[in-house]
């Protein structure tokens, strides 16, 4: 997801420098960010964007969205969570015995 704005991060930053990551950061540089009340993970900061992840355990529905930076926390906005059952599926027209493969 995407929010868009003015000062959402004094300094921005991309993962780019933590490697390979378990799981995102829900503060980075001083700047976290609620949906429903849960922290959310980023993937990146800029002063103008944020792009982050709505977190699993968020409830379908409208739920408040917070920025908190260090000029303290944003006003709330409402963000509409849609119910989502994520889901993996195979080519089974694709001989996987030798392992994963891209068309």
């Amino acid at each position: 997801m995407n929010v868009f704005g003015s000062n959402l991060v004094k300094v921005g930053a991309n993962l780019d420098g933590f490697g390979a990551l378990d799981v995102l950061p829900q503060t980075v540089n001083g700047t976290s960010m609620t949906v429903g009340g849960v922290k959310a993970p980023f993937a990146l900061l800029d002063p103008g964007q944020l792009i982050f992840q709505v977190p699993v355990d968020v409830p379908a529905g409208v739920q408040p969205v917070i920025v908190t930076n260090s000029n303290g926390p944003s006003a709330a906005f409402n963000l509409t969570v849609a119910p989502a059952s994520p889901n993996i599926f195979f080519d089974s027209s694709v001989d996987s015995s030798s392992g994963p493969t891209s068309r």
